[in-house]
């Protein structure tokens, strides 16, 4: 054969990737990395995916109040998350999610904010912030009160609250007419004009009220939207240094998460944010713009099988005719602050844009009823507002929390769009069929995060030790023997290498669960290790901190080397099975 002959060049054979298959949801899965970059890239959200990066993703989830540095005052801080970024970025992740930084209630529930744009001042960095050279013998003693705390297995916010916010007054009386910061502060009030007086004035309010809630005030804010105006501007100007000192104090917060931000850039790292989809009815959002929500209705869970009362939150619902009238303003201002810190989201309870159980205010889940009613407008009014999310986040990537009952067609939705969900491990069954068995890794959707416990659930120790009926199901699908008094390293270590090796895009995992490969990094006692038991008040609640310190995390080799080991494993098993692409239309 001539082969320098065109008739004569053998014409070599195109290798096609596998057909892309639909699950029995009507999802896509199955696809190659080519073949979902290709699809996700063309979505709605492609050029947040486009930013990200269109490859597989590696995470640690921590809530930075539980973080502990030697620079922290009794809390996680908002710069203790540098030298994590540190850390994560040197054993090859590079996620680290957070949940919500708003600033908090009484309840000190971060899903439940005095405000949807403001940031926790308890978590501000005050060992690092600027011309501590002035601090008096007071604020030294103070600061030292709160070092002293750092030791403690739990954090007591009351104290934390009480310390912190007396040396924070201080501070501020000592620098608040600093020339070198006045053009930056101006700056920073003009930016964040939409909320922040507002803010302001709602806490200096709270305070004169001794923290009622706004319905038990002695001053009440007329319905009429241009009467409600012009008193709140009255009252500001009452009360015009208390509301300085609060949007001075959010000038702080904002620079520390900023430099996080860019931080983590430099080190390419993405830091992923929590954007709560309800608000508290006790905050400047529901006081401020009461049109914007159904106060008299509130959202909740339905009865079900093993809650058969239903759920009442007593989170009011938004006034969506209300907030399309107005632009989605309040969503585009929220999206806006969020974009400041986060370079992707967590959207939780994504469901609820598109159906939410809504409740009599005070009254009982089981009188409740869906909103909208007729689930054929439930999509068509989800997509409406994903869309408007994606178009107004900077983008930002957003995840969904999609886990409970969702409609299989509100999951399709979401995945047309290109935003992913999530998959908990040991919650991905086929729960309609007999056995229940569980779905294998490879047949998770590409759009999706894979992880082995949430903030609202028990850590793996736990779940292993007292949902045992779940336990063995797990080891009888593995081929294991399971012992509920023993999950030993070996078996712990697979399950989370586990959750890095599926086929979902984002691998993130709680930091605790990671540190658990190595014992002495967290507690003996597991429960001391769960961040939350949702349905009860309880002091445990959003108190977890850290047993180490993040530089004894850093300095522990055995957890790195396992974190780098199990990192590893997709790369060896995608690269060898990698195909060349084709496209979607062709494919399926």
């Amino acid at each position: 054969m001539n082969l320098d002959s065109p008739q004569g060049t053998p014409k070599r054979k195109k290798v096609l990737a596998p057909r892309v298959q639909r699950n029995s949801v009507g999802l896509l899965h199955r696809e190659t990395l080519d073949q979902f970059a290709e699809r996700a890239s063309r979505q709605a959200s492609g050029q947040s995916w486009k930013k990200i990066g269109l490859k597989h993703h590696y995470g640690v989830n921590v809530p930075v109040f539980s973080l502990k540095t030697e620079k922290s005052s009794g809390i996680g801080e908002y710069l203790d998350l540098l030298p994590l970024i540190d850390w994560v970025s040197r054993v090859g992740y590079d996620v680290i999610q957070l949940l919500p930084i708003n600033a908090t209630n009484m309840d000190n529930s971060p899903f439940s904010p005095l405000s949807s744009f403001s940031l926790n001042p308890l978590l501000l960095s005050i060992s690092q912030l600027p011309f501590l050279d002035r601090e008096t013998d007071d604020m030294k003693a103070l600061r030292q009160d709160l070092r002293k705390m750092n030791s403690a297995e739990r954090i007591n916010w009351n104290q934390i609250r009480q310390l912190k916010g007396s040396w924070l007054r201080q501070y501020y009386n000592l620098i608040k007419s600093e020339e070198s910061l006045m053009a930056e502060y101006a700056s920073f009030k003009e930016r964040e004009c939409y909320w922040l007086s507002d803010y302001g004035l709602f806490l200096a309010l709270k305070e004169k009220f001794q923290w009622k809630g706004w319905k038990e005030w002695d001053i009440q804010l007329p319905e009429d939207s241009l009467a409600r105006y012009g008193m709140c501007e009255t009252l500001k100007g009452e009360h015009a240094e208390e509301i300085n000192f609060h949007m001075f104090i959010q000038f702080m917060t904002f620079a520390q998460m900023s430099k996080v931000k860019q931080y983590a850039e430099s080190k390419n790292v993405f830091i992923k944010g929590d954007v709560p989809f309800l608000v508290s009815m006790d905050s400047a959002d529901v006081w401020r713009h009461r049109s914007l929500f159904n106060t008299w209705r509130t959202a909740g869970a339905p009865p079900d099988g093993p809650n058969p009362d239903g759920q009442n939150w007593g989170l009011p619902l938004y006034n969506w005719e209300a907030m399309g009238a107005d632009d989605y303003k309040w969503w585009k201002e929220r999206l806006r602050v969020a974009s400041e810190f986060f370079h992707l989201f967590r959207v939780d309870h994504i469901v609820g844009f598109f159906r939410v159980w809504s409740c009599p205010e005070g009254g009982k889940a089981s009188e409740g009823n869906f909103e909208p009613s007729d689930s054929n407008s439930w999509v068509p009014q989800g997509e409406h507002l994903m869309k408007m999310l994606i178009a107004n986040c900077n983008n930002m990537l957003p995840i969904g929390e999609d886990l409970g009952t969702v409609p299989p067609e509100v999951r399709v939705c979401l995945q047309n769009l290109g935003i992913c969900g999530t998959k908990v491990l040991r919650w991905e069954r086929v729960w309609d069929q007999n056995g229940q068995p569980y779905i294998p890794i490879e047949d998770y959707n590409r759009d999706s995060m894979t992880t082995i416990s949430t903030h609202d659930c028990e850590t793996l120790d736990l779940w292993w030790r007292d949902q045992q009926e779940e336990a063995r199901a797990y080891c009888n699908f593995k081929g294991w023997d399971y012992d509920p008094n023993e999950l030993d390293s070996q078996k712990r270590e697979e399950i989370l290498a586990e959750t890095l090796t599926s086929s979902s895009m984002f691998h993130i995992n709680l930091l605790n669960e990671y540190m658990a490969l190595v014992p002495w990094l967290v507690y003996e006692d597991p429960a001391l290790e769960r961040i939350n038991l949702p349905g009860f008040l309880l002091d445990t609640n959003w108190s977890y901190r850290m047993k180490p310190t993040v530089g004894q995390i850093a300095d522990s080799s055995t957890l790195a080397d396992a974190m780098k080991r199990m990192r590893s494993l997709p790369e060896k098993q995608r690269r060898s099975g990698s195909t060349t692409f084709v496209s979607e239309s062709s494919a399926i």
